[in-house]
């Protein structure tokens, strides 16, 4: 009997093990696809750069209100984008081509400063919550991180691809991103003004506030965005057992199961997966996703800005 029981306890000691080394395993090939994120060359957003965009303004107005293209019914669509000012300088070349996009298409430039001190991500969050608390009903957020600048040949690009519904329920979108099957990319976020996603966007601050230290660094904001949509999804059903978690990948595992990648488009939110024919951007998505036809690049310098200045600049 007792040589039966150790051989039990062997084996689902075992069987432990092999799970825990392929977690492990998943999280160090996970760590490796987020350390090989697009890197753009001098000379290949340069080339970018010099390209004239050859798309034009397709929306058209009524007394200033747009009664055409994807944000029809907005007084004002706001391009958003935060950093202190060394990286803003860093990233002027960047940050002009999105100025030059968004003077294209009538839309608001916004570039919000930084301090060097503090939580940068709560920083960029409170940003990003005072514009859309700001902004008139129906006006829509587009915020950008700073190493994050349009890349598609059309001025129009985003807005013909665009989703205007959720795949379930078909609901008017409200809060656009990219999802990987683990996260939700905070690097571009398309928000409009209105109650639900107000009301999402104040949850997401008050949970990048809390006092946690997994919320100061890597995945810090992405973290607190997906603790507030799993509230807002599961409401007094949930306990917050993702937001206990000691570990940054064990938090993006229980997003993932509790809401699952088919569900995130429904209701208001209308997140769209890394195979999409026409992705926002590409972050977090490894070789699942077409590159060259997203419609923003994603250039982060993030780690290698962290190593050479001791803090994390970029939002």
């Amino acid at each position: 009997m007792e040589s039966a029981q150790a051989q039990r306890t062997g084996d689902a000691k075992k069987s432990r093990y092999v799970s825990q080394r392929a977690l492990i395993t998943f999280f160090i090939v996970f760590l490796g696809l987020r350390r090989d994120m697009t890197r753009v060359t001098l000379e290949e957003f340069e080339q970018h750069k010099q390209r004239i965009l050859n798309g034009t303004n397709s929306s058209t107005f009524n007394g200033g209100i747009r009664t055409s293209g994807s944000f029809s019914g907005a007084s004002s669509v706001f391009v958003v984008q935060a950093a202190d000012e060394a990286y803003a300088e860093k990233m002027k070349s960047m940050m002009e081509t999105n100025q030059k996009w968004a003077n294209c298409m009538n839309y608001t430039y916004q570039l919000k400063t930084l301090t060097n001190t503090g939580n940068m991500y709560s920083q960029k969050v409170e940003a990003i919550h005072d514009t859309l608390e700001a902004a008139q009903e129906n006006d829509w957020i587009i915020y950008l991180d700073a190493d994050v600048f349009f890349q598609a040949d059309s001025c129009d690009a985003l807005e013909k691809s665009m989703p205007l519904q959720s795949k379930i329920g078909s609901q008017p979108c409200e809060l656009i991103s990219m999802t990987s099957p683990h996260t939700i990319n905070t690097g571009v976020l398309l928000l409009k003004s209105a109650y639900a996603t107000k009301k999402l966007v104040r949850t997401w601050l008050e949970e990048q506030q809390k006092p946690d230290k997994l919320l100061s660094f890597g995945a810090a904001d992405q973290l607190s965005l997906q603790e507030a949509v799993i509230s807002d999804f599961l409401g007094a059903l949930y306990e917050g057992k993702c937001g206990n978690m000691n570990d940054q990948a064990q938090r993006n595992m229980c997003f993932k199961e509790h809401i699952p990648e088919e569900y995130r488009s429904s209701r208001q939110m209308c997140l769209i997966p890394c195979h999409d024919k026409t992705p926002l951007q590409c972050q977090d998505c490894g070789g699942d996703c077409n590159r060259t036809a997203a419609i923003f690049k994603h250039d982060s310098k993030r780690e290698r800005y962290r190593e050479k200045h001791g803090y994390d600049s970029v939002a």
